[in-house]
């Protein structure tokens, strides 16, 4: 038979490669090994058509950097972690719901200082710091705003008090709506209770059934501690433009919070009421974990000057006037109600009032004894007619010229006792 094997093309082999056959393209070259017999890798240092050679990093180089690296973040990692790890507590997947102050505020928190109303809650624990109304607002049919008592109702079985700064509006006049919703008594000064227990009375709607209201009047010359749930409350005195006027200090499982109320320090107020200032200093010393202070006018520069040096100013005003004169004031405000009682007597003026807040407010004043009125200095507004006009000064509410007040309705002839004149005085 004929030999085969002589018609074959040779095959030519390489060290560790494979043969190649009839397949192999015209001019290839064969295969050659590196000096340890294999193939070089992909990615192996080549030459570019260029002549540049290309950086490569070998697999293992590779392997070895990722470990290096690997390393070094596990070093760092362990310089922060304790040595011990508790397999119960767990950070992935996990909710923190260790007990914490939480300190809300619900009104009054943007810079216009109505409605003010703060809610400070731990566990299960609960306490609201002021409830006023917005007299600025201006819709129809709306007299005032309130603050927005949503979040009360998630936690209504948490709350524990009411603790009020001071008797203004601004910091009062949401109880009456929000109390008898959500029942709790009411912590504050002598003065300040009164102003409370007022506005309820003059409410003008009718109260939930079984409502109670429940006041707790606390002397803020004693530095007297209340226990409220898990906090201790203690009011401190501050000067105001409205007596009984208080800051809330308030001790809670994790540190202390002052709630200042709106104060000036006043080195001699009318009502001699100074901001105690000896017993800021203790509770400074002592430390406050958070001071959430009055704002009003902090970008001025300066002092605020004593109410004293304006007494003057009323004297010489009811001196130069040829008629009535007319103050308008808040109906709150009792010092300079005060100052200007004061001045009228001087110069043998009979005092009206109108606004029927400020006559209220006045009158609890007088009752507990913190205005001194001398006998037949007021007169009813209905006489002012009868009264010679230099021999009367009308203090009014409407000095924001809101538009239901006393001197709002004097100025638009709809007042039914009182008609203004061209020769007469005005003050605001």
């Amino acid at each position: 038979m004929e030999n085969n094997d002589q018609n074959r093309e040779p095959r030519t082999e390489n060290k560790g490669g494979r043969a190649r056959g009839n397949g192999q393209r015209s001019g290839a070259q064969p295969r050659r090994s590196n000096p340890r017999g294999r193939a070089p890798q992909k990615g192996a240092q080549s030459q570019s058509p260029a002549g540049e050679k290309r950086p490569t990093v070998s697999r293992g180089a590779a392997v070895r950097a990722q470990k290096r690296t690997q390393m070094d973040a596990q070093r760092v990692a362990n310089q922060w972690m304790p040595a011990q790890v508790d397999e119960n507590n767990r950070r992935a997947n996990f909710i923190d719901d260790s007990p914490r102050l939480k300190i809300i505020g619900l009104g009054g928190m943007d810079g216009g200082g109505s409605k003010n109303m703060m809610l400070v809650e731990y566990v299960n624990d609960a306490v609201i710091i002021d409830a006023g109304n917005d007299l600025s607002v201006d819709l129809p049919g709306i007299n005032y705003g309130i603050a927005d008592t949503a979040y009360m109702e998630t936690i209504r079985h948490k709350l524990r008090a009411y603790v009020i700064t001071h008797g203004h509006l601004d910091h009062i006049g949401g109880l009456p709506h929000i109390v008898p919703k959500f029942p709790a008594p009411i912590y504050g000064s002598k003065f300040t209770i009164g102003r409370v227990e007022e506005i309820f009375t003059n409410f003008g709607l009718p109260m939930p059934d079984g409502f109670e209201l429940r006041t707790v009047m606390m002397n803020e010359d004693t530095h007297e501690r209340l226990k409220i749930g898990e906090f201790y409350v203690e009011l401190v005195r501050v000067t105001h433009s409205i007596p009984g006027s208080t800051c809330v200090v308030l001790d809670t499982p994790v540190g202390r919070i002052i709630n200042t109320g709106d104060f000036r320090f006043d080195p001699n107020p009318l009502d001699h009421e100074r901001t105690d200032m000896e017993r800021l200093k203790e509770l400074g010393n002592e430390g406050v974990l958070a001071l959430l202070s009055e704002s009003t006018t902090v970008e001025r520069l300066g002092r605020t000057p004593s109410e004293s040096t304006i007494e003057q100013s009323f004297k010489d005003i009811m001196e130069q006037a040829p008629g009535r004169i007319f103050v308008g004031v808040f109906s709150t405000n009792m010092n300079r109600i005060q100052m200007i009682v004061n001045a009228a007597v001087h110069h043998n003026r009979k005092v009206a009032i109108d606004g029927r807040s400020m006559v209220s407010t006045l009158e609890m004043a007088v009752r507990h004894g913190f205005m001194k009125i001398p006998k037949g200095t007021f007169i009813p507004i209905a006489s002012v007619p009868a009264i010679t006009d230099d021999r009367v000064v009308i203090i009014c509410t409407g000095s924001q010229g809101e538009p239901s007040s006393a001197l709002q309705r004097m100025a638009n002839g709809e007042h039914r006792h009182i008609k203004l004149k061209q020769r007469h005085g005005y003050t605001f």
